[in-house]
């Protein structure tokens, strides 16, 4: 085949995996355009096997996907009685050498592997003008299609590390690790798919020199580049994935291999998914940014590497990668960029200017530690914050997160012990409870007055989850958390006069224990305090709008649009919101707003209960049973949601 041909099949391949316009792609390429028209022409369905059709010993049942090469069927194959699937070479491509041989390495290629966490291939054939593949059919769905834990996902990335440390092993570069290459089964096991690019070192190469082959976003910048690739390549594309799982976006964004190579280029290291994401811990941070570091010298040597140290991570081990701290980036830094680093080291050499230097940053300190105080102070209040909003719905397990979030950062924090003990013993964690019951006392918060507003909130908190189980268990009078409200606020109340200053996170907590156990008179206080202590924190401003619900409702409504435009991502902000609004009548603009949700984040089930809630309060619970299901479908497995579907 010719060069030219080559080529455009290679830039035909690349159009499907990113979906880019084809008329924009006939521009970039006026010089083959009379072999690109065929094949960006719309697919001919009717060249497509009927269904039921035979391929062989094979029947096929149904299309699972279409791809760039060709269309991937759930077929029988008769003579053994068993489910496959077989991946059939488009018939546009069925003229096309390249292709076919393509579609044969594939098959020779993940043939020679055997592994848990490697799809099998079972089989190749041909039927006519028809080229097949037959492999395990996998029963799963693609590792980003729903959301998962860190921990969750960091487990199933290792076991596609160990699925690399395979291929790697038999000689062998996939060269197109992706989410959508990775299927997870329902028992929870993570298979990697789709060797038709792999690279096998004992073959020679079907891609020409300097040629791309690949999913840009996804791929090293060696690759990017079209020079050789290796093993360390196919360990940065398994960490930009797993960097997408945690963040929800890429390390390096760009439409086409170009674009993401300039971003790569653009960084010294690589991006930090600990601030793009929060609850991401800096040990893992660390792993992260290894595994995708700019320079391939950088990263880690292999699959097995990386996967170890994932576990190490799970299993609170010692990692391999240390976090980069100041000293290190430095160094880095100064390896990429020589000639500056050696001008600000005789600039540092001169005595006058460090002198200088010196004597200001004594001037300064007294000023940089009221701000690191300061800092810090913001980051418990903000975690207790979220603490106390998670412990006014009875959401025990989030509270326990944002609890754990504000130790990890103080160690000391006696609040947060003390509130994570209760909570604990709630939730009949007997040992996590015995841990926490006798912390240690910091020296600096042991006033009499503390121990006195802790002690009030300890028996808030375990009236409100109490109650909050109790009415989970009693009839449907006394579903949801109005009883639990009621049973906590008047503690939650006490312990915020009893506080030496106004304190954010308990006028948040009363706001919203207000606001659920309708007590208009105490969330219009707790709403005063918030607007005149704290009039731009985004928790007091969300604490305010669920207390004014029990007294202004359009002053309510005003102040969820202003925070849903600022925070159009914030699926809660939305089910507030629409709630609101269906508590002031206004049925037709709380409609659009619950479907606007929906069309926000499709794999959020709480988007999904807004939406049944909605119809649910309008009078139409028969259209409240499918969202309901989706939200249950979507692992949304609570009382509430249960009950109400069994309303509808």
């Amino acid at each position: 085949m010719s060069e030219r041909l080559e080529r455009a099949l290679s830039i035909w391949l690349e159009q499907q995996a990113l979906g880019s316009d084809p008329g924009e792609l006939l521009e970039r390429h006026a010089d083959l355009r009379e072999l690109l028209e065929p094949l960006l022409g719309e697919p001919d369905e009717s060249k497509a096997p009927p269904e039921p059709a035979r391929l062989g010993d094979f029947e096929l049942r149904r299309r699972i996907a279409r791809g760039g090469m060709g269309v991937v069927w759930e077929a029988r194959q008769c003579s053994l009685d068993r489910t496959v699937a077989l991946k059939l070479l488009a018939p546009e491509l069925t003229a096309s050498p390249a292709a076919i041989v393509r579609l044969r390495r594939e098959a020779t290629t993940a043939a020679r592997l055997n592994h848990r966490n490697l799809v099998k291939v079972l089989g190749l054939g041909q039927e006519g003008d028809v080229h097949f593949l037959a492999m395990e059919l996998v029963d799963g769905e693609p590792i980003g299609a729903r959301p998962r834990s860190v921990e969750a996902n960091v487990a199933l990335v290792a076991q596609v590390a160990d699925a690399l440390a395979c291929v790697h092993g038999a000689g062998i570069v996939h060269r197109d690790v992706k989410p959508a290459n990775i299927l997870v089964t329902g028992d929870g096991n993570a298979v990697l798919t789709d060797f038709g690019l792999a690279r096998d070192a004992s073959r020679p190469s079907w891609s020409t020199a300097g040629s791309f082959a690949g999913t840009p976003e996804y791929a090293s910048p060696e690759q990017l580049r079209g020079a050789p690739v290796d093993a360390v390549s196919d360990v940065f594309s398994l960490g930009v994935t797993l960097f997408e799982l945690l963040t929800g976006q890429r390390p390096y964004p760009g439409a086409g291999p170009a674009a993401v190579l300039e971003a790569i280029a653009a960084v010294d290291a690589a991006p930090d998914p600990s601030r793009l994401a929060r609850g991401i811990p800096r040990g893992l941070a660390a792993v992260l940014r290894c595994a995708i570091a700019p320079r391939r010298e950088d990263r880690y040597p292999s699959a097995t590497a990386f996967a170890a140290d994932l576990r190490a991570w799970l299993q609170g081990g010692a990692l391999a990668v240390r976090p980069t701290g100041p000293w290190r980036a430095a160094w880095r830094w100064a390896r990429r960029e020589p000639w500056r680093a050696a001008l600000v080291a005789v600039l540092a050499i001169a005595l006058p200017l460090l002198a200088g230097l010196v004597g200001h940053g004594i001037a300064m300190r007294p000023l940089v530690r009221a701000g690191e105080a300061l800092a810090r102070e913001e980051r418990i209040e903000a975690g207790l914050a979220d603490a106390y909003l998670a412990l006014s719905v009875g959401d025990a397990p989030r509270a326990q997160l944002a609890l754990d979030a504000v130790l990890e950062f103080e160690p000391t924090q006696l609040e947060a012990r003390r509130i994570r003990a209760v909570v604990a013993a709630a939730q009949a964690s007997a040992a996590a409870a015995d841990a926490a019951a006798d912390p240690p006392r910091d020296p600096a918060a042991g006033a009499d007055e503390l121990e006195l507003v802790v002690a009030t909130l300890e028996g808030a908190v375990g009236d409100l989850l109490r109650a909050s189980q109790r009415g989970l268990r009693a009839s449907a009078e006394e579903l949801g958390n109005a009883t639990a409200a009621r049973a906590a606020l008047p503690a939650v109340s006490r312990a915020t006069r009893l506080a030496a200053r106004p304190r954010l996170p308990l006028y948040v907590m009363l706001a919203s224990l207000s606001a659920i156990a309708n007590v208009p008179a105490s969330a219009r206080d707790a709403e005063l305090v918030l607007a005149t202590r704290w009039p731009e924190a985004l928790a007091a401003r969300r604490a305010r709008a669920r207390a004014m619900r029990c007294f202004d409702q359009p002053a309510a409504i005003a102040l969820y649009r202003q925070l849903v435009a600022e925070r159009p991502k914030d699926v809660q902000l939305h089910f507030e919101l629409v709630g609101t609004l269906c508590a002031s009548g206004d049925k037709a603009a709380a409609a659009t707003a619950s479907e606007a949700v929906v069309a926000l984040a499709p794999m959020d089930p709480m988007a999904h209960v807004c939406v049944a809630e909605h119809r649910l309060e309008s009078g139409r619970p028969a259209e409240a049973v499918a969202p309901y299901r989706q939200a249950l479908a979507l692992g949304l497995d609570e009382g509430r949601t249960h009950y109400n579907l069994g309303v509808a």
